[in-house]
């Protein structure tokens, strides 16, 4: 099933639709699922929960920053190095993991070892992350923070008046900015 960031009836309270109301559910769902998947494409990220297997960094400095977050404690990451030799699992006293922001840092009282190992994919970390869906039927959405679902469905909500002629052009332009800069906070694009 494709993603979707806030549910339909968070769409249909904004278009003042009655939650009983059933006939907009596949089109409303339709153009959740369009705004959700914009949202993935701006921000580099896939907000529902995978796992990760070997995701190759560069290394080379004191932390790692995974391409995915928030990091789900379990099953635990597991971090490697990779060298022209081998590749060494690193035991889990040598990091610490900061879960909410997908950071992996060394452990400062790792003193033989100031930085992960240098190079192309020299280091790789499997984890899963990302967030849970919830709800079923039109209730049904990863949850994402609030804002995050508040600025989809409010895009949502504008994509279905356009269409209905209801709000011009302009008016879904200056909506789709203002859902592009908050969307934005929720990304690593230009690390």
């Amino acid at each position: 099933m494709p993603v979707r960031l806030c549910s339909v009836d968070s769409v249909k309270e904004l278009l003042l639709v009655p939650a009983a109301e059933t006939a907009l559910d596949s089109v409303l769902a339709s153009i959740v699922e369009e705004v959700s998947a914009a949202c993935e494409r701006a921000t580099g990220r896939s907000f529902s929960e995978a796992t990760y297997t070997d995701e190759q960094y560069r290394g080379g400095g004191e932390s790692i920053v995974l391409k995915q977050y928030p990091v789900a404690t379990s099953p635990a990451p597991v971090v490697k190095e990779s060298s022209g030799i081998g590749t060494a699992t690193l035991a889990a006293t040598d990091y610490v993991i900061d879960y909410a922001a997908g950071i992996i840092r060394l452990q400062t009282t790792a003193t033989w070892r100031q930085r992960f190992l240098s190079g192309p994919a020299a280091v790789l970390v499997t984890y899963k992350a990302g967030h849970a869906s919830s709800g079923t039927g039109t209730a049904q959405r990863t949850t994402v923070p609030d804002d995050l679902a508040g600025s989809v469905a409010a895009f949502t909500a504008a994509k279905y008046r356009n269409r209905r002629g209801m709000i011009s052009e302009e008016e879904l332009a200056a909506i789709e900015t203002r859902s592009l800069s908050l969307w934005m906070r929720h990304s690593r694009l230009g690390w």
